[in-house]
């Protein structure tokens, strides 16, 4: 059981916190506790099951919420320095309020600012490597900056094995906010149609990456009403895919080393080829179009991550995409 105690009154009864939404004990054996002694979130089982949820317990209104209904998380080895999974509430904006917000948020550098509090309360070295969110071709029409989900990624210089990836998806006050962070593999296993012994597509590895190719984000000052101002301003268009109705983008902040390794097509592009691996950029990619005479386009700029400033452009195709 995971109860709460009264610091300055050790004799008074103690409450138990680690009950599900429907009263139901969990099994738990850590927590964080906001600094109002309110709210306390914490990872759990339910008794005779192996599976891993987070909770958070509002201890005033005797209520408790499931942080991860859409994605279970994963837990750290105990040899890496990403030790837990639970987050230890920002302030002064409380976990409760952070994930039940009305409003999406507008600011990729907020959304930074609280997964890495998240991922330092598991790794205090933890730097950030890669963020990743989308915009459709509405929100740029109309200098929307309003964030459907983000995900970042973190890196500690103790682990070249493993990195920490956080993901929120923001929803609307029908469809709440979810939260998911957990442990994966830099190094992935690959399926490509052609090996004869079964292998899990995207599954972990135990094989090393080089720090040089996961570096921290440097000088990254252009956040999303930039970024967009910038695309209305060069009239940057998002393809459909298959001719529907999905006209969103990728948005990447990342290195140039890892865009050229995850994409790379865009090497193709001179301007991108002649920068070093490790300045931090922004990628916007559009989902594409695709036809069986043309094969699959997709429209690309590469900004600057300081200011936004256009420093290549164009659309790739099947073409010049590598195999």
């Amino acid at each position: 059981d995971l109860r709460l105690y009264d610091a300055r009154d050790l004799s008074r009864p103690s409450t138990l916190v680690s009950v599900d939404p429907d009263g139901k004990r969990l099994l738990a054996w850590a927590g964080a506790i906001s600094d109002d002694g309110r709210y306390v979130v914490f990872p759990a089982t339910v008794p005779g099951s192996a599976t891993r949820d987070i909770y958070l317990r509002d201890v005033q209104a005797s209520k408790t919420i499931l942080l991860t209904p859409h994605r279970h998380t994963t837990c750290a080895a105990s040899s890496s320095p990403f030790k837990t999974v639970f987050r230890n509430p920002p302030q002064p904006v409380s976990f409760f309020d952070h994930l039940y917000q009305k409003k999406r948020p507008t600011s990729l550098f907020e959304v930074m600012k609280w997964h890495t509090a998240d991922a330092r309360n598991n790794a205090a070295d933890a730097e950030p490597f890669e963020v990743r969110t989308s915009l459709s071709a509405a929100q740029i029409q109309a200098a929307d900056a309003s964030i459907s989900f983000a995900s970042t990624s973190f890196a500690s210089p103790r682990d070249d094995v493993r990195n920490l990836d956080i993901h929120e998806q923001y929803g609307d006050p029908s469809n709440p906010n979810s939260y998911s962070i957990e442990l994966r593999s830099f190094v992935r296993t690959r399926c490509d149609g052609a090996q004869l012994v079964r292998v899990v597509c995207d599954g972990d590895t135990d094989v090393p990456e080089s720090r040089d190719r996961h570096p921290p984000l440097m000088n990254w000052k252009a956040d999303m009403d930039t970024v967009i101002g910038a695309l209305r301003q060069m009239k940057f268009t998002n393809e459909r895919m298959h001719g529907g109705s999905n006209t969103s983008s990728n948005l990447i902040v990342s290195t140039v080393g890892r865009i050229r390794r995850e994409y790379p097509a865009l090497l193709a592009d001179a301007a991108l080829a002649a920068l070093p691996p490790s300045q931090t950029i922004i990628v916007v990619l559009d989902a594409g179009r695709e036809s069986r005479d043309e094969g699959l386009k997709q429209n690309y700029a590469i900004l600057s991550a300081d200011k936004a400033a256009l420093i290549g452009n164009g659309t790739l195709s099947t073409s010049n995409r590598a195999q």
